[in-house]
């Protein structure tokens, strides 16, 4: 008998505890959403409207900031939100409504909004095309391996070239010509620094990329004066934007022979930040 009491009180008691739960898991009251939609058009707006089945004041939370909706207690609420601050780079726009009743209940629902497809599109273009600047800056900011062949010795160095001015006609794969600066630094070497100016012409050739001979005018600025006769190799592309190549270069100074020099170098090259005609 004490067995089937302590039963009926287990019983009863689990009863009165999931009556308690269920109550207390049971909204004060209701929200119904109306509207809530991003205009297609800059500015672009946020608009949401939403009734709630007990007079309240309400606010919109968008990230961490809030937006006071009704400041006197009533059962229709509107709001738009100016999203020009806003980066708006995801499909949606999550926001959350606060909803408080003159008993001091609230209820917290979450809700988001379709971005324009137009935005989210410039969105992702505007970041695809800054990593392709920064990455292409990187790249080419790389310097090109070099070996230097004097009368008597072998020296290492790099180079580094910049076009400036591109010239191009009916193909726009490559121009036809391109003036460009470079810098040359030859570890040991009878000459160290080198600035040059040259011209390149580009022969595209079926099988390879292109064929470039080209002429430079090296000086030191230290009495060193010579001029520098090349042909590069494009070999294939890289990303569709650098051009790997191989390069010989001869360099002579018309009066003093022998600091006259055979170079041989790898690199990329790309008319990307060069000024085009």
């Amino acid at each position: 008998m004490k067995k089937i009491q302590i039963y009926i009180l287990l019983v009863l008691l689990m009863y009165v505890t999931k009556n308690i739960y269920s109550q207390s898991e049971e909204p004060a009251f209701e929200l119904y959403l109306i509207d809530s939609f991003i205009t297609t058009e800059e500015p672009y707006t946020l608009i949401v409207s939403f009734f709630t089945s007990e007079e309240c004041k309400t606010s919109i939370r968008i990230g961490e900031k809030d937006y006071l909706i009704s400041k006197e207690y009533s059962e229709d609420h509107k709001i738009k939100i100016d999203l020009s601050e806003f980066e708006l780079r995801k499909e949606t726009l999550e926001y959350e409504l606060v909803c408080g009743n003159q008993e001091g209940k609230f209820i917290h629902q979450k809700y988001s909004a379709n971005i324009p497809a137009n935005k989210v599109f410039s969105a992702e273009r505007e970041q695809s095309l800054l990593t392709v600047c920064c990455l292409g800056g990187v790249i080419f900011g790389i310097p090109s391996p070099s070996i230097f062949r004097f009368e008597d010795k072998t020296n290492f160095g790099f180079s580094k070239e910049i076009p400036l001015f591109s010239f191009f006609s009916k193909s726009f794969n490559y121009p036809y010509g391109f003036v460009s600066i470079e810098y040359t630094h030859i570890l040991k070497g009878k000459v160290q620094n080198l600035f040059r100016v040259g011209y390149k012409q580009i022969f595209q050739i079926t099988g390879i990329e292109y064929i470039s001979p080209g002429i430079t005018y090296n000086t030191n600025f230290a009495g060193y004066n010579g001029i520098g006769t090349e042909v590069s190799v494009g070999l294939f592309t890289v990303s569709n934007i650098f051009t790997f190549y191989g390069r010989y270069r001869f360099n002579f100074v018309p009066s003093d022979s022998k600091n006259n020099f055979h170079e041989f170098s790898i690199g990329l090259y790309s008319n990307f930040f060069s000024i085009n005609f």
